[in-house]
């Protein structure tokens, strides 16, 4: 909210900009090397594999390291 009443600048989520943008509270910025690309590790034990969820994740993260 402080960013939206004009207190400076902050990182946040596309979705978030995208819905206070139209109401002028929030411009996204165009900055080279932003959005910058954040590793992530992605572990599971094997005698107890991932569900649906833990499965979507895995393959969802695979198909955007590409």
């Amino acid at each position: 909210s402080m960013a939206v009443q004009g207190f400076g600048w902050c990182i946040l989520p596309c979705a978030l900009v995208a819905e206070f943008a139209p109401q002028g509270g929030l411009v996204a910025l165009d900055i080279p090397g932003w959005p910058r690309a954040i590793s992530v590790d992605l572990l599971w034990n094997k005698k107890a594999p991932p569900g649906a969820a833990g499965s979507w994740l895995r393959e969802h993260l695979q198909r955007r390291e590409r």
